[in-house]
C-alpha cells in the first residue's frame, strides 16, 4: 500500500549509512563492508537529504501538501504502515540510495532500506512485548533481521527487515535478501550526487523492463483499436470507412512507438532528477545516446536554442508552443506528411490532389524560418489563435498558406469536414490594418452548419446560419505574425504591439520571463499557465507557468520540466476536489 508510493518508475529506494564518528549504540553487529552488485543491476536511486527534499516538496505543493506528513520520519511511517512512534527513529539527514534488478524474464526485484538512529532499538520497538505488530527473526545469510508482522496485526503488503542501523523494505521478502545489501552496503559508500533526487537507469533497463513495459501496453492498445476498427467494418458490409482509413492510422501510431521504443533501446543510460526549489518543481529525464542508433540519430536532429521566441508573444497567451528546425528537417517534415496523407486516404486522394498537398507543403517548407510559435489567446472575453515565426521567403510562405486554405476543395479532405461540421467556403484578400506593418494577406472561412450537426444539437445553440472565421497574417523583419478569431484585427495589433513592448508580451511578466529564460539548448518548448486558462482578464492573473522543453546537450537527450508554486498548487487542489 504506502510502499508503492515510495517506489519510483517501478524501482524502490534503500538507505545509505554515513556513521557519525564510532560505533553507535544500538548498532546490530553484522557486516557492512560493500557487496557485490546484484546480477541484472538496471537502476539506483539516491536521494541526497531526505528530510531536507520532503520539506521542499511540501513547501513547493503549496497549501494542500502541507495537509502531508510534516516530517520524513512521519511520512515513512504511514508509507510503511508502522506505528507513528517509529518515526522518531527514522535518521533525515543521512542520503537515502536504493537499487532495482531484473531478471532475464523482466521480473523487477527492488528494495528500501531508510537509515534509522538504532537498528537494534526500532527492532525492539516494533517486535518486543505481548502487543507487539511484528515478530523479529534472524536470516544469517545476510545479516539481517527479517521484521514479520504477526497475523491480523500489521499490513502483509511490505516486507520489512533491520540491517545494522537500516531500516530496509521491499515488496518481497526475497527483494530485501537479493537487493537490500546492495542498496544499504555499497550505494551507501558512493558520494551522493549534487542533485537532491536522482534515478539512474541503466541500459539493461532501458533496453529491458522499460522497453517491454511500453510494447507490451502497445500492444494491447493495438488489438483493442483493430477490433474495434473490425466491428465497424462488419456493421458497413465489410467495406472501408468513407474517409481516412483507421488502419493505416493505427500502423501510423505503431510506427511512432516502435520508433520511441528503439531511441530507448539505443541509448548507453538514462537518469530522472528531481528538484524541488519551494517556489518551483525542476524535472529532468536524459538519455545518453549511444554512438550510433535511433537515439543518436534523431537527437542529432535536434535543432537547438532558447524559449525567447514564446517571450514575444501577448501576455494574454496562456498556452503557447515553440518548434525550432532546420532547413533539411523541415524538407523531410513536409515529406512524411505527404506520404502520411497518403497512406491515410489511400485511392481517396487522386493522383493531381496529391500533387496539390505535395505543392503546398513544398511552399511553405521553404517559406518558412527556424522557429515557430503557436498559442492561445484570451483576454476580456476575446478569444482566439495565434501565429509567430521567422521566415526566410515571404512570398513563398504567402503562397504555400493561401494554397493551404484552398487544399479544403480536395474531396478527400473536404467531405468529412463538410459532413460532419458544415459547408465551408474561403475567400481570400488583402487590407491595410492600423499598427501592423505593410499589406495583411486575409482568408475568411465560412462555415454553414451541417444538417447532422445542427440535428445533434439538442440545446438549440447551434445557429444555422453562416459562421466566419477570420484568418489575418502579416510580415515584419523576417518575422510573420498571424491570429485566427471570430474577429483577428485586434488580436493582430496585439501581436505586433508585444513584439515591440516588453510589457506587453511575456517578457513583461517576471516569473514567466524568470521560467522561459532557464530553457536553454531546446527544440521543442511549451508553456502552459492554469490559472490564467480560466481567467477573463489572464494578463491580470497572477503567473503560473508550466514549461516543458525536448532537447539535447552533446549526445545526451532531455525532457525537463518546471512548474511553478502556484501552478502545482492548483493541482494538488483540483486532485482533492475530485476525490
Amino acid at each position: 500500500m504506502g510502499f508503492a508510493v515510495l517506489a519510483l518508475g517501478g524501482f524502490t529506494l534503500a538507505c545509505d549509512d554515513k556513521p557519525k564518528g564510532g560505533p553507535e549504540a544500538g548498532t546490530v553487529a553484522v557486516d557492512l563492508s560493500p557487496v557485490p552488485e546484484p546480477k541484472g543491476l538496471a537502476a539506483t536511486f539516491v536521494v541526497g537529504k531526505p528530510g531536507e527534499a520532503w520539506g521542499k516538496l511540501r513547501e513547493t505543493g503549496g497549501g494542500p501538501a502541507r495537509l502531508l506528513p510534516q516530517s520524513f520520519g512521519l511520512l515513512v511511517s504511514m508509507l510503511l504502515g508502522l506505528p507513528t512512534a517509529a518515526a522518531e527513529a527514522i535518521d533525515a539527514d543521512v542520503p537515502m540510495t536504493g537499487a532495482a534488478s531484473a531478471d532475464a524474464s523482466g521480473a523487477v526485484q527492488v528494495a528500501v532500506a531508510i537509515h534509522v538512529r538504532s537498528g537494534r532499538e526500532l527492532t525492539a520497538q516494533l517486535t518486543a512485548g505481548a502487543d507487539a505488530l511484528y515478530s523479529a527473526r534472524a536470516h544469517a545469510e545476510t545479516g539481517m533481521t527479517l521484521i514479520e508482522p504477526k497475523p491480523g496485526k500489521a499490513s502483509t503488503e511490505v516486507s520489512l527487515a533491520i540491517l545494522g542501523n537500516y531500516l530496509l523494505a521491499s515488496r518481497h521478502a526475497a527483494d530485501l535478501t537479493e537487493v537490500g545489501p546492495y542498496a544499504a552496503r555499497t550505494l551507501s559508500k558512493e558520494p551522493p550526487p549534487k542533485r537532491p533526487i536522482s534515478l539512474s537507469l541503466r541500459k539493461s533497463a532501458l533496453s529491458g523492463p522499460v522497453a517491454s513495459t511500453l510494447r507490451d501496453a502497445w500492444k494491447s492498445k493495438k488489438a483493442e483499436l483493430e477490433q474495434l476498427d473490425g466491428k465497424n467494418r462488419q456493421t458497413h458490409g465489410g467495406r472501408a470507412p468513407d474517409f481516412g482509413d483507421p488502419a493505416a492510422a493505427i500502423a501510423a501510431l505503431s510506427g511512432a512507438v516502435d520508433s520511441f521504443v528503439k531511441v530507448l533501446e539505443s541509448a548507453d543510460a538514462g537518469r530522472i532528477v528531481v528538484e524541488p526549489l519551494g517556489d518551483r518543481l525542476e524535472v529532468m529525464v536524459e538519455l545518453d545516446a549511444a554512438k550510433e542508433g535511433a537515439a543518436a540519430e534523431i537527437f542529432s536532429g535536434f535543432a537547438l536554442g532558447d524559449a525567447a521566441p514564446i517571450g514575444a508573444l501577448p501576455a494574454a497567451t496562456p498556452i503557447a508552443v515553440l518548434v525550432r528546425t532546420s532547413s533539411a528537417s523541415r524538407e523531410a517534415s513536409a515529406k512524411n506528411i505527404e506520404q502520411g496523407l497518403g497512406d491515410l486516404f489511400g485511392d481517396r486522394l487522386s493522383a493531381p490532389d496529391r500533387e496539390k498537398v505535395k505543392g503546398v507543403l513544398d511552399k511553405l517548407s521553404r517559406g518558412r524560418g527556424d522557429w515557430e510559435t503557436y498559442g492561445v489567446y484570451v483576454e476580456a472575453g476575446k478569444g482566439g489563435a495565434v501565429y509567430r515565426a521567422s521566415t526566410t521567403d515571404a512570398k513563398q510562405f504567402d503562397a504555400g498558406a493561401k494554397d493551404l486554405f484552398k487544399l479544403l476543395s480536395v474531396k478527400a479532405l473536404g467531405e468529412p469536414l463538410r459532413q460532419f461540421a458544415g459547408e465551408l467556403s474561403v475567400k481570400q484578400s488583402s487590407a491595410q490594418i492600423p499598427g501592423v506593418p505593410g499589406t495583411a494577406q486575409r482568408t475568411l472561412l465560412g462555415l454553414k452548419p451541417s444538417p447532422m450537426r445542427t440535428a445533434a444539437d439538442k440545446s438549440g445553440k447551434v445557429s444555422a446560419e453562416t459562421q466566419d472565421l477570420e484568418l489575418l497574417w502579416a510580415h515584419k523583419d523576417g518575422r510573420v505574425f498571424g491570429a485566427g478569431s471570430l474577429d483577428a484585427v485586434p488580436i493582430l495589433g496585439v501581436m505586433v504591439a508585444a513584439d515591440s513592448d516588453e510589457k506587453a508580451s511575456h517578457k513583461g511578466d517576471a516569473k514567466v520571463a524568470a521560467a522561459l529564460s532557464r530553457v536553454k539548448d531546446a527544440s521543442f518548448v511549451v508553456l502552459v499557465q492554469p490559472l490564467r486558462l480560466g481567467a477573463g482578464t489572464p494578463s491580470a492573473t497572477p503567473g503560473s507557468p508550466v514549461v516543458v522543453s525536448l532537447g539535447r546537450r552533446g549526445r545526451t537527450g532531455f525532457l525537463r520540466a518546471e512548474a511553478d508554486q502556484a501552478a502545482l498548487e492548483s493541482l494538488l487542489k483540483s486532485i482533492a476536489l475530485s476525490r
